[in-house]
């Protein structure tokens, strides 16, 4: 897409979102704060100017760091005393099937497989795999915006996956990996940093900074990955980014884009 095809997209997604919000009496405020994001990163027409932070919409004043410290949300406490029970309840929903392919192991490995049992995404339930999972479940709703911020699954890595050097679609989110099966051997590198995980202990990060893992081991690693908002954002904000993600806008855009092509 050239950026003037771009910059059309943008104005198109920001302008939807607007009248959408309009249409449903909701406030508009956080529509500047989108249009600012899609302007600006990896995807839009200014890219950040950081290397290793390099998100795909690059939304303003959101504190910028890599790893945040997991003692700074209160849900954490109960999130990690639930490990054995989440743990007892894949152990569980797995036994004598396999896990799935994640959709992005093939574009995202280049070693071994990364795989999934997923419970979440952007608020869609995958009613099949929760009921195993009641307790999973529990936690993550009483964690605020988890079931709606994102992704909500089970990540496993085989013996020997490589995940490599990639970047989150904006920054609006942080993401959170609490260990559930991890062997010696499994690491990841946000940024200029890099940690193990370890059973029983969550922790958070900012996923739009450049970000790899390792599973060196000979075991299969699984964390308990799920996302939520960034605690800068107002919900106003949160509302319109929600909004401008909505498979319906994406459909509304190819067909006015279908039609600006016929026209020109």
């Amino acid at each position: 897409m050239s950026p003037s095809q771009q910059e059309a997209k943008n104005r198109f997604t920001a302008e939807a979102v607007r009248r959408t919000l309009e249409g449903e009496g909701l406030p508009t405020d956080g529509v500047p704060f989108l249009a600012h994001g899609l302007h600006h990163g990896r995807v839009g027409i200014i890219p950040s100017p950081d290397p290793l932070h390099q998100p795909g919409r690059h939304y303003p004043g959101l504190t910028t760091r890599p790893w945040w410290d997991p003692k700074g949300f209160p849900w954490m406490a109960d999130l990690e005393a639930a490990t054995d029970q989440i743990r007892a309840e894949l152990d569980a929903a797995t036994d004598g099937r396999d896990l799935e392919l994640n959709a992005e192991s093939g574009k995202l490995t280049d070693s071994g497989a990364w795989r999934e049992l997923r419970l979440f995404s952007k608020g869609h339930e995958f009613i099949e795999n929760s009921r195993r999972c009641p307790k999973t479940v529990e936690v993550i709703r009483s964690i605020p915006s988890a079931t709606i911020a994102g992704s909500v699954f089970f990540a496993a890595t085989d013996p020997g996956t490589h995940i490599v050097p990639h970047f989150a679609p904006h920054n609006a989110r942080l993401r959170v990996h609490l260990g559930v099966h991890v062997p010696e051997g499994n690491r990841m590198r946000v940024a200029n940093e890099t940690r193990p995980w370890r059973e029983g202990e969550a922790i958070i990060f900012d996923d739009s900074f450049e970000h790899e893992t390792w599973n060196e081991s000979e075991s299969r690693r699984v964390i308990l990955l799920f996302d939520i908002w960034h605690p800068d954002m107002t919900p106003a904000q949160i509302m319109a980014v929600r909004y401008s993600e909505a498979p319906m806008l994406a459909h509304a855009w190819d067909v006015a884009s279908e039609m600006f092509s016929a026209s020109a």
